[in-house]
């Protein structure tokens, strides 16, 4: 996986990292992520680190053209080995994924 996301008071992050789809069904995902971020807080939440790492849980319903439509939950924080401060945050999400197939051909 690969994502980007923003703020209105100037923070950011961008990740790059492993997701695993467990099927239920031929529409029915949910999937587990794990993924080293780099994190931007602008004027928002200090996170003590701009390295930090993001985990989480997508739910979605995949389609025949295999784009998925779903809700996520995450979690990012550097787990104090950057030091003391480590105060984490969660995001929920809303989420359209494509595979890179459907974009560049098979």
């Amino acid at each position: 996986i690969v994502g980007a996301a923003g703020t209105s008071d100037r923070s950011g992050y961008f990740y790059a990292g492993l997701r695993l789809d467990a099927f239920f069904g031929k529409r029915i995902v949910i999937s587990p992520s794990l993924a080293p971020t780099l994190y931007h807080y602008g004027s928002g939440k200090n996170l003590g680190s701009p390295a930090v790492l993001r985990s989480g849980l997508d739910f979605s319903y995949r389609f025949d053209d295999k784009s998925q439509v779903g809700v996520g939950f995450h979690h990012m924080s550097h787990g104090k080995v950057f030091g003391n401060m480590n105060p984490g945050t969660e995001t929920l999400q809303f989420f359209y994924a494509v595979p890179l197939s459907n974009l560049f051909g098979k």
